[in-house]
């Protein structure tokens, strides 16, 4: 009896160590596998082949330090999806893509490469809006840039000096005067005007100092006319920035008799004849 006992507790310490020798193989084995896939991963990352180092990442789950790396590819996958639409100069979706970046700066500041590199490929592209003379693009990448190089002294060149009050462009498909536009300007800050003929061109812009009076010669048709305001200029194109505020005279302009138009005081002054609606700065 005692024998029989013996034997099966034999057997029982024998399966029990069986049964461990299997699980300490196969714990061996899963973390050889994961650890060769974890350099395998580490090798694609210092390549710059992200994609396939976040596909290696993801499979070796929680071993070591992986999530961490699989974040950081993740984020060199997007700062490399910023760089290409900044390569192709489209300066508002590359800032867009960028401040997705932002958002995530604090783990760049965990590696000092990359956010030396998140900067200086910020400043790079302030530089290059600055120089294609997108002067409210480059002024807001080098006001968030802060103290970083030279870009406060960067900032001032951003704003641009008020132009005199003048007609600053004309289309010259509608050249010939037909009768005047006298216009008075709001006071304390300067504007910018559009007229578009109804039918859609451009046919000319105009800006007036605080206070002034423009008079320009219209040529025959009807007319819309957009007006914007503020106190920092970055050139016709970009005009106020978001800074600005951006309106749409709610009463077009019509010359259809010769000699005949119209006197308008603009309605930000409380004597103003013309009133306004806002809109967006993109549809100015």
């Amino acid at each position: 009896m005692g024998n029989k006992k013996s034997t099966r507790m034999f057997k029982f310490l024998v399966f029990i160590s069986a049964t461990s020798l299997f699980l300490l193989i196969r714990m061996i084995v899963d973390l050889l596998i994961n650890l060769k896939r974890y350099i395998i991963a580490v090798n694609l990352m210092a390549e710059g082949k992200y994609e396939d180092a976040k596909e290696e990442f993801l499979s070796v789950g929680q071993f070591k330090n992986a999530i961490a790396l699989l974040k950081q590819c993740d984020n060199m996958l997007k700062y490399e999806n910023a760089m290409k639409i900044l390569e192709e100069k489209d300066y508002i979706a590359a800032k867009e893509a960028f401040s997705i970046l932002d958002g995530i700066e604090q783990d760049f500041k965990e590696q000092t490469k990359q956010e030396e590199d998140f900067r200086s490929t910020k400043y790079r592209m302030a530089n290059i809006a600055l120089a294609d003379k997108k002067f409210y693009t480059a002024y807001q990448l080098f006001t968030e840039l802060k103290d970083y190089m030279d870009s406060t002294e960067q900032v001032t060149k951003c704003i641009q000096p008020y132009p005199a009050t003048m007609v600053l462009y004309r289309n010259s498909n509608y050249n010939h005067n037909y009768a005047p536009l006298i216009i008075h300007s709001a006071k304390g800050e300067p504007t910018y005007l559009k007229i578009y003929a109804a039918e859609g061109p451009l046919v000319v812009t105009l800006f007036l100092n605080s206070g002034q009076t423009l008079n320009v010669e219209m040529p025959r048709g009807n007319f819309i006319v957009k007006e914007a305001h503020g106190n920092l200029w970055f050139g016709e194109e970009e005009m106020f920035g978001d800074l600005g505020s951006y309106r749409l005279l709610d009463t077009g302009l019509i010359f259809n008799t010769f000699g005949e138009g119209y006197e308008a005081t603009l309605d930000t002054q409380e004597e103003g004849n013309l009133g306004s609606i806002p809109v967006e700065k993109e549809n100015f």
